[in-house]
């Protein structure tokens, strides 16, 4: 039965992002369904994976024997939090180039097992921040879009 892995995929960003060295202190996880509220600058930076939409390539046939094509949105929330707004917002900017970056480095997702996403490109994303009691949190979003395919037998 042909289908498309969208869980490989996530694991497969996932591994991308920790394997990188500019990554290392951050935490890269499949998201949960919320992201965190943080209680200390110990628990960010933090990025969460979802798994936002997928649409289909535009007037593709349904017939045996084609290929299905996708493209799978996947939103990675950057959060960070601490006592400075500046230097909260700085490593919020910090974190967003330092995945961005990872994410080019390898846009076909070229980890063993994911072998369906032809290309993939960056889609922009939503910032939000703000006062948390006496710190201050600030979230930036990566949206990532990958083409993957399924073929029919």
């Amino acid at each position: 039965m042909p289908r498309i892995d969208y869980w490989t995929v996530e694991l497969a960003i996932q591994t991308i992002l920790q394997a990188d060295a500019a990554l290392v202190a951050a935490s890269a996880f499949i998201a949960d369904p919320e992201i965190p509220e943080p209680e200390s600058s110990e628990q960010t930076p933090w990025v969460g994976i979802f798994l936002e939409t997928r649409k289909p390539e535009s007037r593709q046939p349904l017939a045996s024997n084609t290929k299905l094509r996708y493209f799978a949105t996947f939103r990675l929330v950057c959060l960070t939090f601490g006592l400075e707004r500046a230097q909260v917002m700085k490593a919020r900017d910090d974190l967003i180039g330092m995945v961005e970056t990872a994410l080019m480095n390898s846009p076909r997702l070229n980890v063993a097992g994911v072998d369906k996403v032809g290309f993939s490109f960056l889609d922009g994303g939503n910032f939000t921040s703000g006062q948390k009691q006496v710190a201050w949190q600030a979230i930036g979003e990566v949206n990532l879009v990958c083409a993957v395919t399924a073929t029919t037998p």
